[in-house]
């Protein structure tokens, strides 16, 4: 049995949303999901749910793309920048998710998402303090790390499935509506019970957090879709976001 947990990460705790999991035997349980109160609240509630083998998915970038840091190493204010801004600003990650989506990811070079990945690495870096795990980045299913983390993307998980990702984020009646249609589509891998359905209901973030426990769980299953060995020294500089490939192959 796997734990799962699912972060939807943010610079406020009032837009972070955290789902807790559990993966057996390709069956898939949501326990418990929520908005904490604060960011200490969020690392003492990842931290507690780390129970035995863990895998925590995190909706945020966990990398900067590699050309970036060696283009601005050594930069000084004024100097032109030798590379083009396209390899600057985005990860190798990002394209593979464009090419088989058609959905690009916010460029964390040069967006607010990069505000968004730094408090996500914030919050890892807090429980690992109070686990005492190293949580490094999953590479394969089984590895041996306790506790491991990798990068998901709440709308391609979506995607993956034939699903929309379009108008579930808000707070009015139709993205609420829309949110509990998703949550029905998506019946037959989460059970969701009714507190899980009406917090998912109200917030888009609860709902993200849902979607990166299953992102969470297609990679225990194996099927999220892998870097090229041949990319993996960059990936792992930059990281990668883990998705199964779409239904319609």
């Amino acid at each position: 049995m796997h734990t799962v947990i699912g972060i939807d990460a943010a610079t406020q705790a009032r837009n972070v949303g955290l789902a807790l999991g559990r993966w057996e035997r390709g069956a898939l349980a949501i326990d418990e999901a929520l908005t904490p109160s604060s960011n200490a609240h969020a690392i003492d509630v990842v931290a507690d749910w780390c129970a035995g083998p863990t895998l925590v998915a995190v909706d945020a970038p966990l990398g900067w793309p590699m050309a970036m840091g060696r283009a601005l190493a050594n930069h000084r204010a004024g100097d032109a920048i030798e590379v083009a801004a396209h390899d600057v600003f985005r990860r190798l990650t990002d394209d593979r998710v464009h090419a088989i989506f058609g959905k690009r990811p916010l460029d964390v070079g040069s967006n607010l998402i990069a505000r968004t990945a730094h408090s996500a690495l914030a919050l890892l870096a807090g429980v690992r303090e109070r686990t005492g795990a190293s949580i490094p980045l999953a590479w394969k299913p089984r590895e041996r790390a306790r506790v491991r983390t990798i990068e998901v993307y709440p709308a391609v998980t979506l995607r993956a499935r034939g699903l929309s990702d379009v108008g579930y984020k808000g707070k009015g009646h139709a993205e609420q509506e829309h949110r509990a249609a998703l949550l029905d589509a998506l019946s037959e891998e989460i059970d969701p019970g009714p507190s899980l359905r009406a917090a998912a209901r109200a917030s888009d973030h609860v709902l993200d957090a849902v979607l990166c426990v299953l992102a969470g769980a297609d990679f225990l299953a194996g099927e999220g879709v892998p870097p090229e060995k041949a990319d993996r020294e960059r990936v792992e500089h930059e990281g990668w976001i883990w998705v199964r490939a779409p239904e319609d192959g």
